[in-house]
């Protein structure tokens, strides 16, 4: 299971084989990377010899077939016919074909959970304020959506991690609500959820509250003349854990996206 994603710049493959079409491909083909990697390591090197079962649903209800990493790999390979247009595209989050398109696995870790929180602002600033009035505004955190994760084990722990900010108590939630839950990511909500996790830094070293400050002088006289540049701070550590990873990539995403004034489409 996994939330999956992709930076919505209009293309010539996603014309061709439309979005859904290409995101199931290309994850497809990304699963039939993983298995293939997974048989080599037992010795198997032959596609067709790759063998598994798999559950499917069908209109007479569920049954279980086997398929090979061959067939995955057949199934796909009408990416290789579409790839090229992706060679100068700029919602590539790396230099390969489809680097528009991620994904983030599931279950979400505790330890990534508590690392959403720590990106928190800290209490008594402009950003934290941001955060608490956009909790209340639109309920992030409530029940719904969330405590049924947690209970299916898509997220990893009984309940949500907490940390205090004064008298204000987050937990983890509420960030993943603003996350994933509000529907597509677009550039407006992009910008509110990198200032709310400190993700972003201007190029003369501007952060926090004076980055807010400088957001807000730039809307009001309508011109970003002679403005510094705004950047992604949130840099991939060797210390994280694979869900911490992909939650990166996605802010990520979500930075690219509103660089590129597009939505970040999100699949549950």
């Amino acid at each position: 299971m996994s939330i999956r994603y992709y930076i919505d710049l209009p293309c010539q493959p996603r014309e061709d084989l439309g979005a859904e079409e290409l995101l199931r491909l290309v994850l497809l083909r990304e699963r039939a990377t993983t298995l293939r990697s997974r048989f080599v390591e037992k010795g198997v090197t032959d596609p067709e010899a790759m063998k598994f079962r798999e559950r499917v649903v069908t209109t007479s209800g569920e049954e279980t077939r086997e398929r090979s990493v061959a067939n995955l790999l057949e199934e796909s390979r009408v990416l290789d016919e579409v790839a090229s247009w992706c060679g100068e595209c700029p919602a590539r989050l790396v230099p390969a074909a489809f680097g528009c398109i991620w994904q983030v696995s599931l279950p979400i870790s505790n330890g990534a959970q508590c690392w959403l929180l720590e990106q928190l602002p800290e209490e008594g600033t402009k950003g934290l304020e941001l955060f608490r009035e956009a909790v209340q505004l639109f309920r992030y955190g409530t029940e719904g959506p969330l405590s049924a994760w947690r209970k299916a084990g898509f997220l990893e722990g009984a309940t949500a991690p907490e940390l205090e900010r004064g008298d204000f108590k987050a937990n983890a939630d509420m960030i993943l609500t603003e996350l994933f839950l509000v529907g597509n990511v677009m550039p407006s909500h992009a910008l509110g959820l990198l200032l709310h996790l400190r993700a972003l830094k201007t190029s003369d070293g501007r952060d926090g509250d004076a980055l807010i400050e400088l957001i807000d002088s730039m809307n009001s006289s309508g011109s970003a003349e002679d403005a510094p540049t705004i950047d992604f701070v949130l840099t991939p550590s060797e210390d994280d854990d694979r869900s911490t990873r992909e939650l990166k990539q996605f802010l990520a995403a979500c930075y690219l996206g509103l660089e590129l004034q597009v939505p970040v489409t999100i699949h549950l």
